[in-house]
């Protein structure tokens, strides 16, 4: 089942070769496994009292799957992992200095709130 739901997001000249056909599965399941992991975390981001967490899990999880369709439409498969490292390490870093700025108790900052000065 999950080779069928691979197999639809990856484009038909991707099959040619099995070592490319491989990175494209690679590919696919990453951003599935990464969107999907992202929604069942929203709830956890609310019930911990980071609203603004859940937030840019929704983001995050957007992302992955307008990834997923961009690259069934055609994206090339480097430009669509390097798109998702970028726009995952934006996030990543987001949330670390929203989670910092939010918690009133913390005496110290996070690495990028320091790198970045929010």
């Amino acid at each position: 089942m999950l080779s069928k739901l691979a197999d639809y997001f990856i484009p038909a000249q991707y099959h040619q070769h099995d070592e490319i056909r491989r990175s494209a599965r690679l590919l696919v399941f990453v951003l599935l496994y990464g969107g999907i992991g992202q929604l069942v975390s929203i709830q956890n981001g609310s019930l911990l009292g980071f609203p603004e967490i859940s937030y840019l899990l929704m983001v995050g999880s957007l992302i992955c799957l307008l990834l997923l369709f961009a690259f069934r439409r055609g994206l090339s498969l480097p430009v669509c992992a390097n798109l998702n490292i970028a726009a995952h390490t934006v996030l990543f870093a987001t949330q670390a200095c929203w989670g910092a700025a939010s918690n009133r108790r913390a005496y110290h900052r996070c690495f990028f709130c320091l790198l970045w000065q929010c």
